[in-house]
């Protein structure tokens, strides 16, 4: 069984590599969806820097307070 933080490259290391050395990243242009989609799966950092702070927020407490009810 595999721990969801665990990162199994195997034969996605090529497609990393070919998104990462290709010229459509450049320092301080927009990055567009399909872009960061390729990142978020294949680099080995890339879903824990967009997940973790999801957990963490989730992971917090919260308290509701309803003041008034439905009319």
């Amino acid at each position: 069984m595999q721990d969801d933080d665990d990162i199994c490259m195997g034969s996605n290391a090529g497609v990393l590599s070919k998104i990462l050395e290709g010229g459509s990243i450049e320092p301080g242009a927009q990055a567009g969806y399909e872009l960061c989609k390729l990142i978020y799966l294949f680099h080995p950092l890339g879903g824990k820097m967009v997940d973790r702070p999801i957990k963490l927020a989730m992971s917090e407490p919260r308290t509701v307070h309803v003041t008034r009810g439905p009319e």
